[in-house]
């Protein structure tokens, strides 16, 4: 198994836990029951200990070089960090765009203290880079095999 195909069958069991065994425990007080509680917790054991297994063979995966001699861990905290740097940036480009109208002449006019074209320009370089390392990242989770 490919780390992606792990990765997917991880992500449909933490949707399927709660929106599989949430509703199932109850039903109308006419109908006797649509499954035996006891069947219900078995499979719900069963999907716990599948993700457990899935989780702790992803991070073993993670942390060791896939077939191009790069770590999964490395690009995925390289993700983060791009991430928030992005977000921190945006926020500071809207803070910059300040609103020139005024009442009047004697309102103090606010200007910007930062430049908002090169503060776009750095996020437009930081979202080349993060899409880059994100599609690194998905070509290595398909090279990668999963380990035990």
């Amino acid at each position: 198994m490919k780390l992606a195909e792990a990765l997917i069958r991880k992500a449909a069991v933490d949707k399927l836990i709660p929106a599989r065994f949430n509703t199932w425990f109850s039903c109308p007080r006419s109908i006797s029951s649509f499954k035996d509680p006891d069947v219900l917790l078995k499979e719900f054991n069963d999907l716990l200990i599948e993700q457990e297994d899935l989780i702790k063979r992803i991070n073993r995966t993670n942390c060791r070089p896939g077939p191009s001699g790069k770590k999964p861990m490395d690009l995925i905290a390289r993700k983060e960090s791009l991430t928030l740097k992005i977000m921190v940036l945006r926020d500071l480009y809207n803070a910059a765009q300040i609103d020139a109208s005024r009442y009047s002449n004697k309102e103090i006019r606010l200007i910007s203290t930062i430049d908002p074209k090169s503060i776009q320009k750095q996020i437009d370089h930081l979202s080349r880079e993060l899409r880059e390392t994100i599609v690194e990242l998905q070509k290595l989770n398909w090279e990668t095999d999963l380990l035990p």
